[in-house]
């Protein structure tokens, strides 16, 4: 008989954000998420697409003692690797043997094309993961409501205007908490639960086994898949993500100038 296939290898990427304030959240919550995983998941890869604003060394940073957040979400000592002959990204090493490869050019696309699923924020980072149908787990842990002004998407782009970004603290989370409404980009734009997310007072634990369910189960990853592609339609990624990325724009124009946001198109 043939020999057995081998499984195609399972790539998690991991996309923090872009913004200080959001950084200092995203990146010991998904440094720890991703070593959860690989205690239970060695053969699981991991991918970080750096934004154009961050630079490698940040990620030390932000995953470091000097952030506060890092001891809260129980991540370890991470250091950096420089690229090599063998292997030809950056990489953010965890002393429990974790290594996240680091990509540092952009787009990311043909690494993000490649990925099994995602984990990110809410924001733009999404628009793009849904335009090229990667399937993705949005988080927003609320623990931290002074993070909400690094958010992207409506929520974010709200708690910047003078005297509202109180009320949203105080009144619009605990709103969106109970509603369970939904923030992520394709979720906006077809006004249903397209991707899942994970609001509220989440930990990496949490997350990690949600994550091994949905590896377990690679049917549901792919119908979140294909529902991304049936949402972005038959003009493929880059004409999808031009449309959402104009959306992002048009909204925050609008927050910008004062002018209440004008509805989200349906397609």
């Amino acid at each position: 008989p043939p020999p057995a296939q081998s499984p195609a290898p399972v790539t998690i990427a991991l996309l923090p954000g872009s913004k200080p304030a959001k950084l200092c959240l995203g990146v010991p919550f998904m440094v720890a998420t991703a070593e959860q995983l690989h205690q239970q998941r060695p053969d699981c890869r991991f991918l970080l697409p750096l934004a154009p604003t961050v630079r490698c060394q940040d990620l030390l940073h932000f995953a470091g003692p000097q952030n506060p957040l890092a001891a809260a979400f129980g991540a370890s000592a991470v250091r950096l690797e420089a690229p090599s002959p063998s292997r030809h990204h950056w990489s953010l090493c965890t002393a429990t043997g974790v290594r996240i490869a680091v990509v540092d050019h952009h787009p990311a696309h043909d690494e993000l094309r490649r990925c099994t699923m995602a984990l990110t924020t809410v924001g733009a980072n999404t628009a793009e993961l849904g335009a090229l149908a990667v399937p993705m787990l949005v988080l927003l842990p609320t623990q931290y409501p002074h993070v909400m002004r690094a958010w992207d998407g409506p929520l974010g782009l709200l708690s910047h205007v003078p005297l509202l970004g109180r009320v949203i603290t105080m009144v619009v989370l605990p709103i969106v908490l109970r509603r369970g409404a939904g923030l992520a980009w394709p979720n906006l734009q077809a006004g249903r639960m397209v991707v899942t997310e994970r609001i509220g007072t989440i930990t990496p634990t949490q997350i990690a086994q949600e994550v091994l369910i949905l590896l377990r189960h690679p049917a549901r990853l792919e119908a979140m898949a294909m529902a991304l592609r049936q949402l972005r339609g038959p003009g493929g990624a880059t004409a999808a993500l031009s449309a959402m990325v104009m959306e992002v724009l048009r909204l925050q124009f609008h927050c910008r100038r004062g002018k209440p946001l004008p509805p989200v198109e349906q397609s």
